[in-house]
């Protein structure tokens, strides 16, 4: 450090007193802070400012802030950090529909539960519930044409399709009602609304969890209904919740919480904690297809999806059809959901962060580290794990489920996980998006004038950004870039002097987490959050303060250096502005990629209109794909779900529209 800056904090220290010594200043607090018993004369002031200056820069470790070292390769923290904040959020459970955690929780009473039913009888077995009565609308019906229902044995026309196919073993009596047929409104439909008279212990499985597919959305209640991934029993949604609440019993879960188009509650018994409020005789839901033509063979179907309409229960039987293009229920039930597309998401669930398990967790789960090498995140599944991995999954669900055990620190430390998380992501998330757009127009083509302006004004972004970080004494070695050596250049690259900043920015949220009072009670769940929140906040402000250290050293800040140039790596010709806005950019976007907060950034672009709402494809509501050697190639909208915008208002026939004037 300079002189300069030495004398500036004797200064500060002779002023204001030893509370502002340079430790104070350019160490984490937990650590560093020196709190004086009392004021000294302004000569030993002095003295002990450049002491604790000393003593301060021999303690920190440089070694730990290597700017040139980011994520390992197989970190998950990034991975755990979204997870855990998209926890009932609709948007990004639907994005990434295999889900990777499981968090006991409860639901308060006063909640009301939906179910739609063909005959206004409560449910004497496990049955399905909605937290929105769009959705348990869309199961109110009447019962086909001579009010009964197929037998399980049933014969079943078969369709060749390389997809499972329910067998007859997997159907339930209880559950064949509701066929898809042409509703009529003789007799109408049942919808009862339960409430609840006590707290209800559910379990949540996230991702789109409800999502009657192959691929792995069901795969951690697969885990926990059978011991592994079976994929012969998609449909077997009646054997399903019989073995997740005959599980549940011994631990008091009423029940399990999932998501499709919008939230529902697998109950496993409609008498307990609940109560009826109504049960009202409504007109069905009609379902009408338009006819196709007896040439047309009919669509494939997706990967999971049933090859005959009775091959599904009545919780699963919704026809596999694109988005809706008319408003009706189905367009109201994806409005419900996206209700809760984004934060708090589903409020009437209130999870336990010290109970959540993660299957990005590599200390308890390292079987799976192997398994996503090289997968992409769309297609991360939980199949892969060992036996072992196995047997310590089981045993964290039966702790989480029972109330947590955790050598005995089943409270937890009281921290509040979600907005912690919340407050990360808000703090970064639309700023991050704004640096491409700063930096983006700088082509092949594009003066320096133009780039170096940009470069500037992307850098004033981030300084504002680190402002709360930047201590006094962060400013870069005083020299001249254009007439450096190599050597000289190469270390200045690494950008020691700001390191203390990067520090400073790295546990602005995390470092009084550490404190022994909180951290002797902190669960297990809760130490694998802190570690999550550390890595990612690590990793943006690495990003962010190397990008500033870059500017600052390129003098952006002022106008004395307006003529200097970057040199990097002992290049023989000199970098211009235009190829370090381009380095700048790739970087935060390689940040974004690494983040992947598909809450902020995955959006309908341009916005939708007012009369439409942006909606991300989701279970059942998919592009039916087209047989091999049709004109068109299908749209796979079921592999990699992108945002698109949806009617929620019918075109007014025989009205001029605005933008036909």
């Amino acid at each position: 450090m300079s002189r300069r800056a030495l004398f500036v904090f004797a200064f500060i220290s002779l002023v204001f007193g030893p509370r502002f010594s340079v430790s104070a200043l350019t160490t984490p607090l937990h650590k560093d802070y020196l709190q004086p018993d009392s004021y000294a004369s302004a000569a030993q002031v002095v003295f002990n400012g450049q002491q604790q200056f000393l003593e301060s820069t021999a303690r920190f470790n440089y070694s730990e802030w290597d700017f040139a070292q980011g994520p390992t390769l197989n970190a998950t923290g990034n991975l755990v950090f979204d997870t855990v904040r998209s926890l009932l959020q609709h948007w990004p459970n639907t994005r990434y529909r295999n889900g990777h955690t499981i968090v006991a929780g409860t639901i308060p009473p006063g909640t009301l539960l939906y179910h739609g039913t063909f005959k206004p009888v409560v449910p004497t077995i496990p049955d399905w519930t909605a937290t929105d009565p769009e959705h348990s609308y869309l199961f109110c019906r009447q019962p086909p044409p001579g009010g009964r229902f197929p037998p399980p044995t049933a014969t079943v026309t078969a369709i060749p399709n390389p997809w499972p196919t329910p067998t007859a073993e997997t159907r339930s009596i209880e559950g064949q009602h509701g066929v898809d047929t042409e509703d009529t409104e003789e007799g109408g439909c049942w919808h009862l609304t339960l409430g609840t008279t006590r707290s209800l212990r559910v379990l949540y499985f996230d991702g789109s969890s409800a999502a009657k597919m192959r691929g792995g959305p069901m795969d951690t209640q697969d885990l926990l209904a059978w011991g592994k991934v079976n994929e012969t029993k998609v449909f077997a949604e009646r054997e399903r919740i019989d073995n997740l609440c005959r599980w549940g019993k011994e631990f008091g879960i009423d029940g399990f919480v999932r998501m499709e188009m919008d939230f529902e509650v697998m109950l496993c018994d409609f008498t307990a904690g609940l109560e009826v409020v109504s049960f009202l005789n409504l007109a069905p839901v009609v379902h009408r297809q338009r006819p196709r033509r007896p040439d047309t063979p009919s669509p494939s179907p997706l990967p999971g999806s049933p090859r005959d309409k009775y091959d599904m229960d009545e919780h699963t039987r919704i026809k596999m059809q694109a988005l809706p293009q008319r408003v009706g229920p189905d367009t109201r039930v994806l409005e419900a959901g996206s209700w809760h597309n984004t934060y708090p998401g589903e409020t009437r669930v209130a999870l336990d962060y010290t109970r959540l398990i993660s299957l990005y967790d590599t200390e308890l789960f390292p079987g799976l580290v192997r398994a996503r090498e090289g997968v992409p995140r769309l297609k991360h599944r939980v199949g892969g794990m060992d036996k072992k991995d196995l047997e310590v999954f089981s045993r964290r669900l039966a702790e989480a489920a029972a109330g947590g055990n955790d050598n005995a620190r089943i409270n937890g430390s009281g921290i509040d996980w979600r907005t912690l998380f919340h407050t990360i992501a808000e703090r970064y998330a639309a700023r991050l998006e704004r640096l491409p757009y700063i930096l983006n127009a700088t082509g092949v083509e594009a003066k320096e004038e133009e780039a170096r302006e940009r470069g500037a004004q992307a850098y004033r972004a981030v300084s504002s950004m680190l402002a709360p970080y930047v201590i006094y004494s962060a400013v870069p070695p005083a020299f001249n870039i254009s007439h450096n050596s190599d050597e000289t250049l190469a270390e200045n690259a690494k950008h020691e002097w700001a390191a203390p900043v990067w520090a400073n920015c790295a546990l602005a949220h995390t470092n009084a987490l550490g404190h022994p009072a909180l951290e002797t009670r902190m669960t297990a769940s809760e130490r694998l959050l802190l570690r999550a929140a550390r890595e990612v906040e690590r990793e943006i402000c690495r990003v962010l303060v190397g990008v500033w250290a870059e500017g600052s050293e390129l003098g952006l800040e002022g106008e004395e250096n307006e003529d200097d140039w970057l040199r990097v790596g002992g290049d023989e010709e000199n970098v211009s502005y235009v190829v370090l806005a381009a380095k700048w950019r790739e970087r935060v976007e390689g940040l974004m990629r690494w983040l992947d907060w598909s809450v902020e950034w995955l959006k309908c672009r341009p916005a939708c209109s007012f009369e439409e709402m942006c909606v991300l494809p989701t279970w059942p509501y998919f592009n039916r794909p087209m047989l091999p050697g049709s004109e068109e190639e299908p749209e796979n909208d079921w592999e990699d779900p992108q945002p698109r915008c949806m009617p929620v208002l019918e075109p007014m026939e025989g009205v001029v529209q605005e933008d036909e004037l």
